[in-house]
């Protein structure tokens, strides 16, 4: 039997990865002490701002795309045939039913095995010149294998290729899957579970109710081995932080003046005498190196 083929997509430029991919992630767990992207979306681009669905795959050829103003098409030139071909491709598999795996990678690595959830929509951020309008929804499956996440350096960085999936992969890379049930049937009788440790903490160390939390993994420990209950409270501790998303600002000067940049939206906030964090002041576009002052804070009733 010849070897099964799925795509492996990037989803993001590599410098921007670390950035661009999450901003589609919509859930993070722990899988082997590590944060996986559970749900979200990914996408691809070439320097199309059309949807595929409204244009029509065969129109592809026929579309200029100009990568130094990707918004100014008619300055452009015509899109490649290969970039033509890897788009096609990309919505034609986006759309089909038959084979739902592929690969989410950096660069040249795949990283893990991903079931995509629903067909091709097109998303487009104006404000966000990284973006990939292209886009599919996906579930976390499994980690790539050793075999699997080996560097395609001869392919390239192309967003799209197609690798080879391991054979045993269904019986042995499962247990994701397997292990989530027990999980969830352990969420509701948690609580007792929970509640009772925290007493015993409050009885042994004396601490004040708010201060419980972060004593709780270290009483959590003795147990693990005898208490399966308390094993999935542990769990749940530990996940719980992944749905709370902290923004870290940094330090930036542009044209003399002195700011805060928060880096994934790049939004620049006012550097006060003394050092302290100011007003929300705009968006600082990479692209133009300017401050877009007219870009309000979308996330202000989230309280940043």
């Amino acid at each position: 039997m010849p070897p099964k083929l799925i795509p492996a997509i990037s989803g993001a430029e590599t410098t921007h990865f670390d950035t661009m991919f999450w901003k589609g992630v919509t859930e993070k767990k722990l899988v082997k002490k590590k944060t996986v992207p559970k749900t979200g979306s990914i996408g691809v681009f070439w320097h199309l701002y059309k949807d595929l669905t409204v244009l029509g795959t065969d129109a592809i050829v026929k579309q200029k795309i100009n990568k130094a103003y990707p918004r100014n098409p008619e300055q452009g030139k015509l899109i490649t045939n290969a970039n033509a071909k890897a788009l096609k491709a990309f919505y034609e598999w986006s759309q089909q039913t038959t084979e739902p795996l592929f690969f989410i990678k950096k660069g040249t690595q795949p990283l893990w095995l991903c079931k995509k959830v629903g067909g091709y929509y097109y998303e487009d951020r104006a404000d966000d010149p990284f973006w990939y309008p292209h886009r599919i929804g996906f579930e976390f499956v499994r980690f790539a294998t050793e075999a699997e996440s080996v560097k395609r350096l001869g392919i390239g960085m192309n967003t799209m290729i197609w690798i080879e999936l391991a054979e045993e992969i269904p019986k042995q890379e499962t247990p994701v899957p397997a292990e989530m049930p027990p999980k969830k049937a352990l969420t509701e009788p948690a609580k007792p579970v929970k509640r009772k440790i925290e007493n015993t903490v409050k009885k042994r160390a004396g601490r004040k109710p708010k201060t419980i939390v972060s004593t709780i993994p270290e009483t959590v420990v003795e147990p693990l081995v005898l208490q399966e209950s308390i094993q999935a409270t542990y769990v749940e501790t530990e996940e719980e932080p992944l749905e709370v998303e902290m923004i870290k600002v940094q330090a930036f000067e542009l044209g003399g003046t002195d700011y805060y940049r928060e880096p994934i939206k790049n939004k620049l906030y006012k550097r006060l005498t003394g050092g302290g964090i100011g007003p929300y002041v705009g968006r600082y576009s990479p692209r133009d190196e300017k401050v877009h002052e007219e870009i309000e804070d979308s996330d202000r009733e989230d309280g940043f």
